[in-house]
């Protein structure tokens, strides 16, 4: 992954918002289900 990549797009009240990389890396989801409810600061992947 690169920095700067589109890792996750979140909708809340219907906005998006998209998650970026911070740095490049290879990327370890979690797994999530799409549509699943998310709280604050929830971990949606690690890039190591």
């Amino acid at each position: 992954m690169e920095e700067g990549a589109a890792v996750a797009v979140v909708e809340a009240m219907k906005m998006e918002s998209t998650v970026r990389a911070p740095r490049a890396g290879t990327l370890r989801r979690e797994e999530l289900d799409a549509g699943a409810s998310l709280t604050a600061g929830q971990v949606l992947a690690r890039l190591g």
